[in-house]
């Protein structure tokens, strides 16, 4: 009877700030983090958040294994490039240049692993193209002692993660039957460039829906900022220092608007707002969050287009063992305040032997359900994505 292997990605997320350039990667992983945000809204009662950049890369991992359909499907429902041999160094350097550059007041860092089976031989060219262009380290381990094991990758994690994320991998979800672990980490804590000031922030009312309503705690500053608005939404444009990274909101004009503003949620929307942002003199007034949130993706990974993975998959290029997905766990974390955010998101695959006008001063008044991205300037790429609805429920 075959069995089925398991392997885990943890990624945590780091964000900067520059002009932007083409970079295809991340316009292929923007486009799978709307197509994503439309599936996992549905399931999503009160806030929403997550890191489109750390999903993206630990199956970009898992990826470099596929082979035939399941290739085929990943490449399409990920919207990966086809031709492996250019895609993967391309990754190599996109991951690089997140990565770099951050100064003073920003931290990013992106850490990697394979946790792999004292019985498994990897292929060399898998192992050669994750330890290379992901720069990750090759730790073995017994998952016969599943405890240990399980207890190893999340201490692992929560180090690479300032201790944000912790439990990324429950109990049972490995098991003696999991062969590799692939582990992707990456932490973001970023200073707003102009902190709000702590002696601005006051209690006020934050909209659930219509009446109903909640007290939150507000900052206010203004200045100028990229800006835009139109008769459906206001967007605005938060830079963290060093302008390599930025935080984007999306405001519905009216407080019960947001699934209105949802049902346009795409990428060529996204990009087009963010073309039309220009500098303008605004009164931000934004409310303080934080909040864990953790999802289980294989079904929705699934029903996106890539089923085979889970199923009938084609994973030769990992080992001579017959391997498929048996699970896609991911957790996020996030902290916006008066000084800036701090956020950090993990990633787990597990696989198993097979079975507007200048001059007027705009009001930019978050107290409603809003939707907000964190991306990187330098490449356009989001790291973070999510959506607030009560930003006092942690």
């Amino acid at each position: 009877m075959k069995r089925i292997l398991a392997s885990a990605f943890v990624l945590i997320i780091a964000i900067t700030l520059h002009a932007q350039q083409d970079n295809p990667i991340a316009d292929s992983n923007n486009l799978f983090a709307f197509k994503l945000y439309n599936e996992v809204k549905k399931s999503a009662k009160e806030n929403l958040f997550f890191s489109p950049f750390s999903i993206s890369t630990a199956l970009a991992m898992t990826y470099a294994g596929a082979k035939n359909e399941t290739e085929k499907q990943m490449s399409s429902t990920l919207h990966f490039n086809s031709d492996q041999n250019s895609f993967q160094p391309a990754y190599k350097t996109y991951l690089e240049k997140i990565e770099s550059d951050t100064g003073k007041d920003l931290t990013i860092g992106i850490a990697n692993s394979l946790w792999i089976a004292n019985s498994l031989k990897l292929l060399a060219p898998f192992k050669d193209i994750v330890t290379n262009n992901y720069n990750s380290e090759a730790k073995n381990v017994d998952f016969n002692k599943t405890e240990e094991a399980r207890n190893e990758i999340n201490a692992w994690v929560k180090q690479k993660t300032n201790d944000k994320i912790k439990e990324l991998i429950k109990p049972h979800i490995i098991d003696a039957a999991t062969r590799l672990v692939l582990v992707n980490a990456i932490y973001f804590k970023g200073k707003w460039k102009t902190p709000f000031s702590k002696d601005s922030t006051i209690t006020d009312d934050f909209y659930e829906s219509g009446p109903s309503n909640v007290h939150a705690e507000f900052m206010h500053k203004t200045g100028h900022f990229k800006y835009y608005e139109d008769s459906i939404l206001q967007a605005i444009e938060i830079p963290y220092d060093s302008n390599k990274t930025s935080m984007v909101v999306f405001l519905p004009k009216e407080i019960m608007g947001i699934e209105s503003l949802e049902n346009q949620l795409e990428y060529s929307f996204y990009s087009k707002i963010i073309s039309l942002l220009n500098s303008q003199k605004v009164i931000v007034t934004f409310p303080k969050f934080k909040t864990t949130l953790a999802f289980e993706l294989a079904g929705t990974l699934a029903t996106m287009g890539m089923p085979d993975a889970f199923g009938a998959a084609d994973f030769s290029g990992i080992s001579h063992e017959s391997m498929s997905i048996s699970h896609v766990i991911h957790k996020a974390f996030i902290d916006v305040n008066e000084e800036g955010t701090e956020a950090a998101a993990a990633t787990a695959v597990t696989m198993k032997i097979m079975a507007v006008r200048p001059g007027r001063t705009y009001a930019f008044t978050a107290n409603h359900s809003f939707i907000f991205v964190i991306r990187d300037t330098g490449t356009g790429s989001i790291l973070f994505m999510g959506k607030i609805t009560d930003p006092t429920k942690e």
